[in-house]
């Protein structure tokens, strides 16, 4: 058995709080399978598939808190927007663990969104509204570049590569189509994206928000995340933020 694989064995334990089948990921991690049901102690069973990396997103959202709800929890009733969604992760946190009264979930990528689907419904989260679109820089169809595993496909990357179309909305867009008057929480994490939905959206939208959290990828495009620092400023946000040298990934939060 490779090293890697008892480490993560060990780390399983680390689980065990909030997780009711840690035994079963241990087990998995040692032999090298990867786990792609979590049932938590909470009831929740979320449910994924070979590649969609159900454990380490668990642990970035859970376990780790990446998107700092603990430190700084959502108001009851809270009306959030999840951009990239991937299978509900976040969506199930805000809603069971805050208290969210609606998320609606975006994520354009179809595997994930009948899993995104399964997950909301299968725990019975009417508050997550699954939404089968992108949310982009402009609306309309455009490709979205394989990357090998859920969660990472991305509306950038190698245009001789495998890719799906794909139909994207603005942030514009997505506040109209759901009548949303007030976002408390906008969350995203799309493989780059954030620069084009963000740098784009006017400022009647940001008004609308009362924090941001989102992870970004200076590798991806031409942008920095310095832009969304300088672009949050502007529109009365402060800001605070934690970097992963050298990956040129990161997260920032915004708040009024």
């Amino acid at each position: 058995m490779p090293k890697s694989g008892l480490i993560e064995a060990v780390k399983s334990l680390r689980y065990a709080g909030g997780v009711a089948n840690w035994a079963e990921i241990g087990a998995n991690a040692w032999r090298g399978t990867e786990t792609t049901t979590l049932r938590l102690r909470n009831g929740l069973r979320i449910e994924s598939a070979a590649g969609a990396l159900v454990v380490p997103l668990y642990k970035e959202i859970w376990y780790r808190d990446d998107y700092r709800l603990r430190a700084d929890p959502l108001p009851r009733g809270a009306t959030v927007i999840d951009v990239g969604a991937n299978i509900g992760m976040f969506a199930l946190y805000a809603a069971v663990a805050w208290g969210a009264a609606r998320v609606y979930a975006y994520e354009p990528f179809p595997e994930s969104f009948a899993l995104l689907q399964r997950n909301a419904a299968r725990n019975q989260i009417d508050a997550i509204v699954p939404v089968p679109l992108a949310i982009a820089g402009t609306a309309g169809v455009r490709a979205l570049h394989m990357q090998g595993r859920h969660g990472v496909h991305s509306l950038f990357g190698d245009t001789t590569g495998a890719a799906t179309s794909i139909e994207c909305i603005t942030l514009a867009d997505a506040f109209a189509r759901d009548r949303i008057e007030r976002c408390d929480l906008l969350k995203l994490d799309c493989e780059g994206a954030e620069y084009e939905i963000l740098l784009t959206a006017p400022s009647e939208v940001f008004a609308r928000i009362g924090r941001i959290a989102l992870e970004y990828h200076d590798w991806m495009t031409a942008h920095h995340h310095d832009e969304l620092r300088a672009l949050f400023e502007r529109h009365g946000f402060t800001i605070t933020g934690r970097d992963h040298l050298p990956s040129r990934t990161g997260y920032l939060f915004a708040k009024r």
